[in-house]
């Protein structure tokens, strides 16, 4: 991307969403969240990788997609829906919507006042110090 980019068109980079579920049908509810801070580090690191002084020199930064899971945005409203919506570069394979929150809203019965704190925010706030 940043090399096609600074070559084909000499514009920098504005990544504005970039996210990943925290919801696999393949694996445990905890493996799935390791997986999400993962991808969401990596993104991180190629992003600061391709800033100015570094790689392609291009990228001006970025925009996390989603700081708390959206539980209305695929099917039913008061649940979390499990349901991949379309598939994807994820841990399945599989887009789902509801779960790309770096926060969670728990079961639900505080919602949407709630917030749990998933690996992937700590991974953001030891990246964030460095």
């Amino acid at each position: 991307l940043w090399k096609c980019v600074k070559h084909e068109a000499g514009k920098p980079v504005l990544v504005t969403e970039y996210g990943c579920p925290a919801y696999s049908t393949l694996h445990t509810e905890e493996e799935a969240e390791q997986m999400q801070a993962e991808y969401l580090k990596e993104c991180w690191l190629d992003i600061v990788a391709n800033s100015n002084g570094f790689g392609e020199g291009n990228a001006l930064g970025s925009v996390l997609f989603e700081w708390v899971d959206e539980w209305w945005k695929a099917y039913e409203p008061y649940m979390h829906d499990k349901k991949g919506q379309w598939a994807g570069p994820f841990p399945d394979g599989w887009m789902y919507e509801e779960w790309l929150g770096i926060t969670s809203q728990g079961s639900g019965k505080n919602s949407p006042f709630e917030r749990v704190l998933r690996k992937a925010y700590y991974t953001y706030k030891e990246l964030w110090r460095r």
